[in-house]
Parts: C-alpha cells; structure tokens; sequence
C-alpha cells in the first residue's frame, strides 16, 4: 500500500510541476501585422525558444481599444505591431510597463522609447497604391493622366468615389495618415483637405492594408495605405499596381513591440521582446513577402523600397500623435465620418 501511495504522490509531483512549466512557457501576444505575417514570425520564435504563442490578430486601433478594455484584468503579455502612436497612447494610459531589453542596442535610439515602453521593429511608409489597370484606361482619355505623386493629386475628378482609405477610429495606418496631414499643413487646413478629400472615398476601411487589396483586384482606383502593404501586393499578390508617394511629403510608422502592464507570463513575454528585436528575427521580414523595413542594424532589407532619400519624409511626430490620438480621431469622426452619414 506504501508503494502505491509513493508512486502515486511520484506521479502527481510529474504531473504538477509539468503543468507548471508548460504553463510557464506559454504566451498570449496581440499581433498588428498581417496574420500570415505572424504565423512565419511566431512560428520562428517557437522553434527558437520552446514557448508556445496563443495570438489574436487585430488593427492598432482595436488593439489599443481593448487593452484598455481589458486593463483591470489583462488577458496579454504582448503587443506586438503597429504604429508607435499608438503605444505613446497606451504608455499614456498606463496600459504598457517599460522594459529595455539587452537587444536594444541593435535599434538606433530614435526607433525606440527612451524610457522603454516600446521598441521599434520595422518602419513602414504612407504611400499610394494605384491600379495600372485603371490608369491605362484614363490615359486613353488624356495621355498625359498619370499615379498620383501629391495629396492634392487625389482630388481629381477622375478619381471621384474611387479611393479606399482606413478609418482612423480602428486603424493606426489611418491615425498616421490623419497626422501626416497635420504636420503638413496645420490642424485647420488638414481637415479641410480631408473634407475635400472625402467626396473622392469610396470606402473608410477598418482595416489598414484593405484598400491596397480593393486597388489591386480594380475595386477601386486607389488605396492610401503603407508601402510595405503595396509591396506585398505587388510582389506576392501580382497585383497591377504602383506604388508612389506624395511629393509634399509623407509620414511614416515606426512598428512597435511592448510589455503589456499586468502581463502573467513576463519573462516569456520578455524574451518575445528581446528575440524580436536581434537581426534574426528582423531578416525575417525581408523572407516573409511582407516588406516591412527593418530597424536592427545590420538585418536585411526587403525588396521593392526605392532609396529612403529618394522618398520625402516629413519630420514626423509619433509622440504629438500619440499624445493627440483621441482629439485627432474625435475631430475626424466628428467632421468627417458622421457628416459623411448624413
């Protein structure tokens, strides 16, 4: 009967502490970049550390919506993906715990926040993703109709209910499209390009990337989105489209990664951190088909990007976006999407 009783506290002993580790090496991160995306990444993360990732993917908008939701009871270590914006907004908040990691110094300091609540991980470009299909047939009309190269080019008349844009309430790309306007051209007359601007839209999409997907398949004429996601169109999807940016200038997102506050499994949810942030990780962008620009030195970049020089970048301003997200995303819904309704 002893023996039984030895063998049996032997067997609950494997039992306990073999639940413990296993749950030891689990992980729950919200993902905002495509979940194919995520399935190479994650994937790779798995086999290099052993700890299983249950993930969710959603637009930075839906994300920030719910870790906010979610604050008195996190149901996440990680956020991983999306504009910094929309983590200066969560660090506001009080939903992120900063962190740096030793991979840290393989990101330049202005890729990442000086206090640690998120690191960089890919950079990513607004530009235009137009339909070859669609511009072949205008140039019939006028030889001379070419892809838009300025913000003001989208408010052709041959473009008229014909472009897809996200919605800035769910969508980060949409947040760091409204901003770029701002830092252009001051808060007043952005909104007022925008209302011009909104006789042209044909769709706010929830999602960033859906208007560059509704241009390729002639849905549309034009989808403003980021330029990785037109690459991956046109490289991966063999969509008919181009791919150019705006000549007064265009902002930029600096993908971001970071410590949930609350988080159950924080050593795991460190180690996600730091491993996303070594060039291993980060060439993995360039192999995965999506495009995203790394932001570790020394890690391969994708193709299709024309030279960063060769694009006009505005001095772009992630922590005023971020620290003015609610005031941007209030005023665009206010003027421009509930006008829209009526």
């Amino acid at each position: 009967m002893r023996k039984r009783w030895t063998v049996f506290l032997a067997m609950a002993m494997i039992f306990l502490f073999g639940a413990t580790s296993l749950a030891a090496k689990t992980l729950t991160v919200y993902v905002t970049y495509d979940a194919a995306e995520a399935k190479i990444i994650i994937s790779q993360f798995e086999k290099d550390t052993g700890i299983h990732v249950k993930w969710v993917r959603m637009s930075s908008g839906t994300t920030l919506n719910r870790i906010r939701a979610e604050k008195e009871h996190p149901q996440a270590d990680v956020w991983t993906g999306g504009p910094s914006d929309s983590y200066v907004t969560a660090a506001e908040y009080g939903l992120l715990e900063p962190y740096v990691p030793p991979n840290a110094k393989n990101i330049p300091a202005k890729y990442r926040d000086p206090k640690g609540y998120w690191n960089g991980i890919y950079l990513g470009i607004i530009g235009f993703a137009t339909n070859k299909d669609y511009l072949a047939k205008m140039q019939k009309k006028n030889k001379f109709f070419g892809p838009p190269t300025s913000w003001m080019d989208l408010l052709n008349p041959y473009y008229r209910n014909n472009i897809q844009m996200p919605n800035p309430g769910s969508s980060g790309t949409a947040l760091t499209i409204v901003s770029t306007l701002i830092q252009i051209f001051g808060w007043d007359k952005a909104f007022d390009y925008l209302k011009m601007l909104d006789r042209q839209i044909q769709l706010y999409t929830e999602h960033g990337a859906t208007g560059g997907t509704s241009a390729g398949l002639g849905q549309c004429a034009i989808g403003v989105i980021f330029g990785q996601d037109i690459l991956h169109r046109i490289y991966e999807k063999h969509y008919p489209l181009i791919l150019t940016f705006p000549k007064e200038g265009t902002g930029y997102e600096i993908g971001g990664t970071a410590l949930i506050k609350g988080a159950k499994h924080v050593k795991e949810a460190k180690t996600f951190i730091n491993w996303m942030l070594s060039k291993r990780a980060q060439d993995l962008w360039a192999k995965t088909g999506f495009f995203h620009f790394p932001t570790a030195v020394g890690a391969t970049p994708p193709k299709g990007w024309p030279p960063l020089e060769k694009i006009h970048l505005i001095n772009y301003d992630a922590k005023w976006t971020g620290e003015n997200r609610d005031k941007i995303v209030n005023t665009w819904t206010k003027e421009i999407l509930e006008k829209r309704k009526k």
